[in-house]
């Protein structure tokens, strides 16, 4: 079985989860469309839906 491959992209987005930034904020920094980093979340495994709330 074969590790998970995971993209540049996609570690920036771990990183800032870790960070606690929302999906708007990462998009922001990114300069990503939030959908963009939404989409890369559903990737990495981790729910969207969970960070689409403002803090």
């Amino acid at each position: 079985m074969s590790e998970p491959h995971i993209t540049p992209r996609e570690t920036e987005i771990i990183k800032l989860l870790c960070d606690g930034k929302t999906g708007p904020e990462m998009a922001t920094i990114l300069s990503l469309s939030v959908h963009t980093v939404y989409s890369h979340q559903s990737r990495c495994g981790r729910s969207s839906a969970s960070t689409r709330t403002q803090r």
